[in-house]
């Protein structure tokens, strides 16, 4: 009986620990950095969504896309297939950076992005800078 006891007082120790982890994990903020590198309009709705989808999951979480290669048309006024959307999510907190290499190779310019896109020198290097800061990350 006491060999009972003493094993229910451990699972019951395990469970309860198990779930303030758990609830820990929902409550810290989380960092996600995207590389967005696709001008498939399919791939940006998918982006959009997958977005979202984090938002509702996690109050507590910082998000930035990188658009650089093909992917800057996601941040393009005239040429994204999700304009609206990006907007929408740069109104709730979601960073958007163009890849300033990118632009150049394209002669794109600030003015032709979606207002408040901001712009860095590298967009790769800007992914490999947030995943050593401890962002995860994701390609959309």
């Amino acid at each position: 009986m006491k060999n009972f006891l003493l094993l229910f007082l451990a699972v019951i120790t395990m469970t309860s620990s198990n779930a303030q982890t758990k609830r820990a994990k929902v409550n810290q903020k989380h960092l996600v950095v995207f590389q967005m590198s696709s001008n498939d309009p399919e791939s940006q709705k998918g982006l959009v969504n997958n977005i979202l989808n984090i938002k509702k999951t996690w109050a507590n979480v910082k998000i930035e896309v990188v658009a650089l290669g093909p992917g800057l048309e996601l941040v393009e006024s005239e040429k994204s297939a999700v304009a609206e959307d990006v907007a929408k999510m740069i109104k709730m907190g979601v960073i958007f950076v163009a890849c300033e290499n990118t632009m150049a190779k394209k002669n794109i310019i600030k003015a032709d992005l979606i207002d408040n896109v901001g712009t860095v020198p590298s967009g790769i290097v800007e992914i490999i800078i947030k995943q050593e800061q401890g962002w995860s990350y994701i390609k959309g």
